[in-house]
């Protein structure tokens, strides 16, 4: 081959293995993108960068790696890398940081200054870091001056955490949205004052007591889907989350039971999701609960159709369309109580054909009545050899 032709194949190698080629930068706000780029170090070129963002997801960062060039940084995405100890100098200088996404580096070990500087940080993406989940009682030591501080946002999914004490957030003072969907709770601490987005999915709650939510009025969101473990709800669970919007317990396949008045005091909810439970019956007291939802969800139960459910022909067809009972027959809701109700309309469409029949008869007996009388009326009586005939005539007669 021509060494000329080797010469320039061999600097477009150079070309699309550079960095600088690579890393995407964008004006305004400044940001710097060298998502999966293989970089098992920070770029020197970027040294000192003026950067407010930057986002190093999908590379091989190791725990070397530090980000103190940049004490601009507002925002710093660093997620499936390869970091496993977070120290004090890792992000020592980052004193403007208030996003940070540390998510599934498989981290081991966080020292417990390691936040210690980010006096600013609102927004922390844990996820996918099952060591740090394991010690609750180290965790809680790392998080508490930065939850105490400014924490806005705390995302812990797939973390492994079992168990988190009452006292878990006392201090998480400004905190407002909480993920700690796909983990291995079984019991819900007692929730920050200001929290507004809670996402307890994929968990194995067994109990949902009023403690956790009580005169949680900023609350809007409530997921508690794929509970499987789900059983119990006290009926004063949510009487003092009084600005509740949304709430969602699908597939909890163990959730057999709503208690009447769970929703009495929620009057702004406008979404709510009991699909793929095990719910057969739900009391008539939901009707006014279901009639101000914007959007409803509750396929996929074990409906038992009977006088206690027809309430549900009320709801908007949308939403039952897909519904089914399971007994006494596989057939969808309005499948079964459409049968029922033409069967009713007909019975009531024979009781009216007989009472006009018999309305009929009557009024031809009347008519039979007043024909006759007429009839005599009009040919009354003459005796024989008699003139004129007797309207009264008087009847004798004589035996011998």
């Amino acid at each position: 081959m021509d060494s000329s032709i080797l010469t320039f194949l061999f600097l477009i190698i150079i070309v699309t293995n550079s960095s600088a080629f690579k890393c995407n930068v964008t004006y305004p706000p400044t940001a710097i993108d060298c998502s999966s780029l293989g970089l098992h170090n920070l770029p020197d070129h970027l040294k000192d960068h003026i950067a407010t963002i930057m986002i190093f997801t999908h590379n091989k960062l190791d725990s070397n790696t530090t980000f103190n060039n940049w004490p601009n940084l507002r925002s710093i995405d660093i997620s499936y890398n390869a970091i496993t100890n977070i120290t004090s100098q890792t992000f020592k200088s980052l004193i403007n940081l208030k996003v940070l996404n540390i998510s599934y580096n498989d981290v081991e070990e966080i020292s417990e200054d390691a936040f210690d500087g980010l006096k600013l940080l609102e927004v922390l993406d844990l996820s996918g870091n099952p060591q740090i989940g394991l010690d609750y009682g180290r965790l809680q030591n790392l998080l508490n001056g930065t939850l105490y501080r400014s924490l806005k946002k705390l995302v812990m999914r797939s973390s492994e955490l079992h168990e988190l004490p009452d006292t878990f957030f006392k201090h998480a003072l400004e905190l407002q949205h909480l993920d700690l969907s796909h983990n291995n709770l079984t019991h819900i601490p007692v929730l920050p004052d200001k929290l507004i987005h809670l996402d307890l999915s994929h968990n194995y709650i067994t109990n949902i007591g009023i403690v956790p939510f009580h005169k949680k009025h900023s609350l809007r969101n409530i997921f508690l889907e794929y509970n499987v473990e789900l059983n119990n709800l006290d009926t004063d669970a949510f009487e003092t989350a009084m600005n509740l919007k949304n709430i969602s317990f699908k597939g909890c396949k163990n959730l057999s039971r709503l208690p009447p008045n769970l929703f009495y005091f929620n009057k702004n909810l406008k979404y709510l999701s009991i699909a793929n439970c095990s719910l057969k019956t739900l009391p008539r007291q939901y009707r006014k609960t279901f009639s101000t939802l914007s959007s409803l969800e509750i396929e996929d139960n074990p409906w038992v159709c009977n006088t206690s459910i027809k309430w549900f022909l009320t709801l908007p067809p949308a939403i039952i369309k897909n519904v089914r009972c399971q007994e006494p027959t596989n057939s969808t809701i309005l499948e079964f109580y459409g049968t029922s109700l033409h069967g009713a309309i007909l019975h009531q469409l024979l009781l009216v054909l007989v009472i006009l029949i018999l309305i009929l008869f009557g009024l031809a007996l009347y008519l039979s009545f007043v024909k006759e009388k007429k009839r005599r009326l009009d040919h009354p009586y003459v005796p024989l050899q008699g003139k004129h005939p007797l309207h009264n005539p008087v009847y004798i007669t004589t035996v011998v």
